[in-house]
């Protein structure tokens, strides 16, 4: 049986870092010295200074580093933006965008790794509408592949893999939450999934997805869990998590370690 661990806020918000205007990568040098302090190297700047840089995403497998952001504006540098070290962040290539500004709502949108294949999922901005958008690399970010529109009328809001298969949660044109799930590595899609529940957060570990969410129990909002054993097809019932008290309880998160080990 897998543990859950949940960590309260105030535990574990001193931990939390902020956006710059321009993306810097840092990376520990020693993690544990004689007096238990982490040193980090410097900063390495890898993004333009042309347009503000926002939501940074980092991946890491094995020696590759994997860096994706959001430039906002046309300028040079704008749009979803990729880069990548093949030497353990020694040295970084330079900034490589991925979709243009025009082409993406505004927002950098979900990066998912799977060895060394790479998706990036986002909201695509079409002639008429909108629709999940779907850009791929099948060799750690060397080449990518044109852009795949999966579903129109839809915004995705979280992607998370495990083994052969992705997942992509998004809400329709009448904000309703569906599961969208490939089992080949994205080269087939199964028909969506719909969902009672809107995930704030979600872990995929072998066959099982873990979700966390917020819902009115009351008068305020609680943090629930729940698990599904077959992708997504079905629920189990939702295990409270926060204490019940008078204070709302929001924006939960979920995370796995490499023993299997579940923490909120």
């Amino acid at each position: 049986m897998r543990k859950i661990y949940f960590i309260p806020y105030h535990i574990f918000r001193s931990f939390i870092v902020l956006s710059l205007i321009v993306i810097v990568y840092i990376q520990t040098i020693d993690a544990q010295t004689d007096s238990c302090e982490i040193s980090w190297s410097p900063t390495i700047q890898i993004s333009h200074d042309s347009v503000p840089s926002l939501v940074p995403q980092v991946i890491v497998y094995g020696s590759y580093v994997f860096c994706f952001w959001f430039g906002n504006g046309l300028e040079d540098g704008g749009g979803i933006m990729f880069c990548r070290s093949t030497d353990g962040g020694e040295t970084f290539s330079n900034p490589e965008q991925l979709i243009s500004w025009e082409n993406c709502a505004g927002n950098l949108g979900y990066s998912v790794a799977q060895g060394n294949i790479l998706h990036v999922v986002y909201t695509a901005l079409t002639e008429t509408s909108y629709a999940i958008g779907r850009i791929q690399s099948g060799n750690a970010g060397e080449t990518w592949q044109n852009q795949m529109l999966l579903k129109n009328n839809a915004i995705p809001y979280d992607a998370v893999s495990s083994l052969s298969s992705i997942y992509i949660f998004f809400f329709d044109h009448l904000n309703r939450n569906h599961i969208l799930r490939s089992d080949d590595y994205g080269v087939s899609w199964n028909p969506s999934l719909s969902l009672s529940f809107n995930p704030s957060s979600v872990v995929a570990i072998d066959d099982q997805l873990h979700a966390v969410f917020t819902e009115v129990s009351g008068n305020v909002e609680e943090v629930f869990y729940t698990i599904s054993t077959d992708k997504g097809r079905s629920w189990q019932n939702y295990t409270l998590l926060s204490r019940q008290d008078r204070y709302n309880s929001n924006l939960p998160s979920i995370a796995v370690n490499e023993n299997g080990n579940i923490f909120v």
